[in-house]
């Protein structure tokens, strides 16, 4: 990946900051910012309360759950109308309320043949037997599925499925747009500093592609055919201009910024759908490595 990026020897390679010391260079950055912003840390990092102040336009309904010591102590509210109804049609994703990487990110599905579990980043969890429900699963319910799949007791954020505008190719599971901003002091403009599409392929494969239609390489080995076909098919579109449903994350990603506390860049992603886009998460320690890998690219001749 380095390689097709014209890193083409060890002093070059050495000078980019490897991925796992991310966390490292963030601190680096925030050391003089107020507080190191942690305020805006921990916002981020807690799902439910960064969906909780996030626009009503850009958030999707939600639920966070909870597992307490006893079945009784479970902690949720009412079941909305929406549950049902997703579990039944595109199904409801459950995530780790802490949770980064796309750890855990699990889909949910009512079918005649009983609950169908899909994994929709990385590796899918060990398989572990889901009781069969005559009904369709209450929260708490759902939540003890996540959790023996996972093999985790950790709380999780439900949601329905969401799909992306029809202003784009189908995909499944749907495009994510990563918008990553920033600011250079805790009052200066904020601004939009990179951003990309993370779209989904055959063989489950995932392409990343800039807006301007530069799909970075595939590590390990190079996409198929058919793989190179769906890139191309991006790429056109996206050399004709940004989609309007794309340009909306953008937009939404500076004034989600903007109601954060002082943090000088957060990666920000978005299901881009129609009317509006829809808030994912919003990261602040985010890995370097594919953004730097897109600022080569940027400069390649």
């Amino acid at each position: 990946m380095l390689w097709s990026a014209g890193l083409k020897s060890w002093q070059k390679v050495a000078l980019q900051p490897p991925d796992n010391l991310s966390w490292a260079l963030h601190a680096e950055r925030r050391r003089n910012w107020p507080d190191g912003c942690r305020a805006a840390l921990a916002l981020l990092t807690d799902k439910a309360a960064l969906l909780a102040t996030t626009p009503d336009l850009w958030r999707a309904p939600f639920l966070l759950l909870q597992a307490g010591r006893t079945p009784q102590d479970f902690i949720c509210q009412q079941v909305p109308a929406w549950w049902q109804h997703s579990l039944i049609r595109e199904g409801l994703v459950l995530k780790p309320q802490r949770g980064h990487g796309g750890r855990h990110v699990i889909r949910f599905r009512a079918t005649p043949s009983g609950l169908q579990a899909q994994a929709l980043f990385g590796a899918p969890p060990e398989a572990a037997a889901l009781q069969p429900l005559q009904d369709l699963p209450a929260p708490h319910q759902l939540l003890a599925c996540w959790q023996l799949l996972c093999a985790t007791r950790e709380p999780a954020i439900a949601a329905p499925y969401l799909s992306h505008s029809r202003e784009l190719p189908a995909t499944s599971p749907a495009v994510v747009v990563r918008v990553i901003t920033g600011r250079t002091a805790p009052e200066a403009p904020i601004h939009m500093h990179l951003a990309w599409l993370e779209v989904p392929l055959e063989e489950e494969a995932v392409a990343l592609i800039s807006l301007k239609g530069r799909a970075l390489p595939k590590p390990g080995e190079p996409f198929s055919a058919q793989q190179q076909q769906s890139i191309q098919e991006w790429r056109e579109l996206l050399e004709r201009g940004v989609p309007r449903c794309v340009a909306d994350c953008l937009e939404a990603s500076r004034v989600m910024h903007g109601l954060l506390p002082p943090i000088d860049q957060v990666a920000w992603d978005w299901i881009p759908a129609s009317p509006q886009p829809l808030l994912l998460e919003g990261n602040g320690g985010f890995g370097l490595l594919v953004p730097r890998l897109f600022q080569l690219a940027n400069t390649a001749p």
